[in-house]
This record gives C-alpha cells, structure tokens and sequence, in this order.
C-alpha cells in the first residue's frame, strides 16, 4: 500500500485532491482539523502522528 503526504499553501487545492481521492475508495487522513493548539500563550501547529500511523 502507498501513502501520499499532499502539503501546500493555503488554497491550492490540498482539501478538493482529499476529497476525491475519498471519492475514489482512498483512505484519507486529515492532520490540520484541528491542528491548532494553545500552549503557553503561543498558538502551535501540532502533527497528529497517531492518525498518520
């Protein structure tokens, strides 16, 4: 089995490729919802290594 990791910037089409490769019978995982977490008054993007595995 092959996995594909789709980065880009915002608003280039990463969620419509997600959806049709869903459409097509593809497993797909989405890490950015949400990837957003406070901690210490800072705003970080955390990677959610648990679905990537």
């Amino acid at each position: 089995m092959s996995k594909i990791l789709i980065t880009g910037m915002s608003g280039t089409g990463k969620s419509s490729a997600r959806s049709e490769l869903a459409r097509h019978g593809s497993r797909v995982v989405d890490t950015d919802d949400p990837g957003w977490r406070e901690h210490r008054g800072e705003w970080l993007w955390v990677l959610r290594e648990r679905r990537l595995a």
